[in-house]
């Protein structure tokens, strides 16, 4: 399988955003949904040798490319009661993180890239980039912290740039709800809950400690590993 969709933006980068402690927010619940690794609508593609540690999901279709391996115990279902369980879940969890308010307003284009972000609700009104440099997540000594970014165009990962914990962030405690599609490019190292309306795409060599959530479209690897996080 050849990637061919678009990983790159026409927005040029705007990093014109100076970050602060926000309020604190509560936790977004995935309900059944926390268990897979990959939640998908129409398919899950697959090229290469990608490793799931947690369930494989797909519901209401049936279209799952072979070459991933599930492991950690996980399980896969393929259009059967719990799948279609686990996107109602996530459909409730997407509504959630998407429409609270109070969000600090990231400027159009934002290219969080260098930056450090504190806890709390932040909303991009276009796409948003990780694509200058690499994005420090830092909790500030609060292991119970929980970061939001409502996200109303595409978030796109740029090639092998990387989120970091600090502080005692958790992957478990990052949500990134998009309105659009979640794209990583090849060997980048990503965290967070990404719950994309549409679809999720990893390049080659990239790695999410998280959850893969497409609620409308494909869950698309290409020699990938996705790991539940630690609650």
């Amino acid at each position: 399988i050849t990637f061919t969709g678009t990983l790159s933006p026409t927005l040029s980068p705007t990093p014109s955003f100076t970050p602060t402690p926000q309020t604190g927010q509560a936790m977004v619940n995935l309900g059944s949904a926390a268990s897979y690794a990959a939640l998908a609508y129409s398919a899950i593609t697959n090229s290469g040798a990608s490793t799931l540690c947690g369930d494989l999901g797909l519901y209401p279709l049936s279209s799952v490319d072979g070459g991933i391996v599930i492991t950690c115990g996980g399980v896969t279902d393929i259009a059967d009661t719990p799948a279609n369980t686990a996107q109602l879940d996530l459909g409730t969890a997407y509504t959630d993180a998407i429409n609270r308010p109070g969000a600090a307003l990231l400027a159009p284009g934002s290219d969080l890239g260098g930056l450090t972000i504190y806890p709390g609700l932040y909303r991009e009104n276009s796409d948003l980039l990780l694509s200058s440099a690499d994005l420090t997540l830092d909790a500030l000594g609060n292991v119970n912290a929980v970061f939001i970014f409502q996200v109303t165009g595409n978030l796109v990962a740029g090639p092998g740039r990387q989120v970091i914990l600090a502080g005692g962030a958790k992957a478990s405690h990052v949500f990134w709800a998009v309105t659009g599609y979640g794209a990583l490019d090849t060997t980048v190292s990503f965290v967070g809950n990404i719950m994309a309306y549409t679809s999720v795409t990893l390049n080659t060599g990239a790695t999410l400690v998280g959850r893969a959530l497409a609620q409308n479209g494909n869950v698309t690897l290409l020699a990938n590993t996705i790991t539940l996080p630690a609650p």
